[in-house]
């Protein structure tokens, strides 16, 4: 890999943008360590408006309640807060650590939820008088209002039919009206401390991992958005390990230089790019495959004219894998007073960043080709996060191509950026422990709450579980014991890969994988499959060891049709 300052400015400019981090160190900002939370916190507030009536637990401390008329809530110092709509036993919304403004960005760590709830919340109260205050039927639910919200899917508001109809809404207030009213909430506000970061700058010489990956895209408005396959567990074991991940990059912050280290990759295979490399590698994981300029393909010197049947994978979903040949074989640096960003890296520069300059929300459009000529204008939706308590800058975006040959083309998009004690090393979410699952299925009233218990070896797993119909809910009689390769095996695809004494972790690039895999009873890898389902995995980390958020699960047949829902939190 070659690294060029148009790649960096390409993979950081947009989703970076938002950031105000300009000026110096100088004035009145005091520093502090970059993995600590500067002030002491009692209370925060949850703002789309300020919202009142949400439903809000807190541990450890262990405060509950709802959010008053300011959209305020009690916490302690180290708290986790999850938030739920219509009561603890309502819709469960995400957790996110303790912080001064919570957004339904922060609540959910991903784009199409966040505007989803932003739309559930606006149509239940008149937004623009400046306050959401959600109605009684909520803050009290009776059964059936219960099973409405135990049916929605943030990720798809044709979930929340029935929750429309209880609420008696003819018409959920729409995208563009929920963006204009989040963006005038949210821009310009204060969202936490002003106290400089000092790991995060120039001259720091710590090393900060970032992870990128495309979620969605949909190419046209009349195509249909494809969800973007990140590991394919049909592949031979060789090939999908070469495979997996997301784009990755990891800096050092030098006085005069951002370094960005070998073993840095920021190339994917993407769309039909991939299904030919593929084809390639499949029958030789020695095969060589080239892509000429031309558009033409080669495997072995020779064209390829066509790909094979098991890697198309139809119109819901595209694969955007990481590309193995394209691995950065030696550190490159790269002079501060020549990059000329925005955003994350113009306060490393500048020595000033903090969690309030690194928090933000903006819409912005602009110009992404270099003549200027309007060529590539797109219109960006970022929203940037920083955690205090762990230590992580998230940014979520959402790019709409405006002009030239890409034009209507939508494309969503996550990014992690968090420090790492060596280049080497890797942070991990810990699941040793007690979670807590909640699985739902389309259509369905009834939930099933199961325990997992992880130890050294592997699970046990008690409580209930569906089995097919939604009306049928078995409960397990006596705990099943689970090892990790059986759960490897089963839906848990990160465990037993992340080499010796990590077996119970998992990296954020995992838990933010669609995994392709197949269900046929005793498969092999490699070998064709006659039920191939998709995994959809999202995690926003919460807390000070990563392991306080809501981790969901999707489960899709080969059309896209969800097959069921399941999510998890330790307890």
């Amino acid at each position: 890999m070659h690294f060029k300052y148009s790649v960096l400015a390409a993979s950081m400019a947009a989703v970076l943008s938002v950031t105000g981090c300009n000026g110096s160190s100088s004035g009145n900002n005091t520093s502090t360590d970059g993995n600590k939370q500067p002030a002491t916190l009692t209370q925060g507030k949850f703002i789309d408006a300020p919202v009142e009536g949400l439903y809000y637990v807190t541990k450890p401390s262990g405060k509950s309640g709802y959010t008053n008329h300011e959209g305020t809530y009690d916490l302690a110092e180290g708290d986790t807060i999850t938030f739920y709509l219509g009561g603890e036993h309502g819709l469960r919304i995400g957790s996110t650590s303790a912080r001064a403004i919570t957004s339904p960005f922060e609540a959910t760590g991903n784009y199409q939820k966040a505007l989803n709830l932003a739309r559930i919340l606006q149509s239940m109260d008149n937004a623009d008088d400046g306050a959401i205050t959600l109605p009684d039927s909520i803050k009290a639910p009776g059964a059936a209002m219960l099973a409405a919200l135990n049916e929605v899917q943030l990720h798809d508001m044709a979930s929340a039919t029935d929750l429309k109809k209880e609420l008696n809404i003819s018409d959920w207030v729409s995208e563009d009206k929920t963006l204009a009213h989040l963006n005038n909430s949210l821009k310009g506000l204060e969202r936490g401390s002003k106290e400089v970061l000092t790991d995060w700058q120039r001259g720091s010489g710590k090393l900060f991992r970032y992870i990128d990956t495309t979620l969605t895209a949909q190419n046209s408005p009349t195509s249909e958005p494809s969800l973007y396959v990140q590991a394919d567990k049909t592949l031979a074991p060789e090939l999908f390990e070469a495979t997996r991940g997301m784009s990755h990059l990891t800096f050092r912050f030098d006085k005069e230089h951002l370094a960005v280290l070998k073993g840095s990759n920021d190339s994917t295979l993407s769309e039909s790019y991939a299904k030919y490399y593929l084809t390639c590698k499949a029958g030789n994981a020695s095969n060589i495959f080239t892509h000429r300029e031309s558009g033409f393909h080669e495997c072995n010197s020779t064209q390829m004219v066509t790909t094979d049947n098991q890697f198309n994978l139809g119109n819901t979903f595209a694969y955007n894998l990481l590309s193995p040949e394209e691995v950065q074989t030696k550190d490159a640096q790269y002079p501060w007073d020549l990059l000329g960003f925005e955003g994350v890296f113009s306060c490393i520069a500048n020595s000033s960043c903090s969690e309030a300059s690194m928090t933000g929300f903006e819409i912005v459009e602009e110009d992404d080709s270099e003549e200027q000529d309007g060529s590539a204008l797109q219109r960006n939706v970022n929203s940037n996060s920083y955690d205090a308590v762990t230590g992580i800058f998230t940014t979520v975006t959402k790019k709409t191509i405006l002009s030239g040959m890409h034009k209507g083309r939508v494309s969503e998009s996550l990014t992690f950026m968090y420090p790492i004690d060596d280049a080497e090393a890797e942070r991990y979410v810990e699941f040793t422990g007690t979670w807590k699952a909640i699985e739902t299925l389309p259509g369905c009233d009834e939930v099933a709450e199961s325990t997992y218990v992880f130890n050294d070896k592997g699970a046990t797993v008690s409580g209930a579980r569906f089995y097919g119909d939604c009306a049928v809910m078995t409960v397990i009689a006596e705990p099943l014991s689970i090892s990790y390769q059986e759960l490897s095996d089963m839906d848990f695809w990160w465990f037993t890969t992340n080499g010796n004494g990590n077996d119970a972790k998992a990296t954020l690039t995992q838990l933010n994988t669609t995994v392709r895999w197949c269900d046929d009873d005793n498969y092999q890898p490699g070998k064709a499959c006659t039920n191939i389902k998709y995994n959809r995995w999202e995690y926003a980390p919460a807390g000070k060891n990563w392991d306080e958020g809501v981790l969901h699960r999707r489960t899709l047949d080969s059309n896209g049709n969800v097959v069921s829902t399941i999510s998890f939190q330790k307890q």
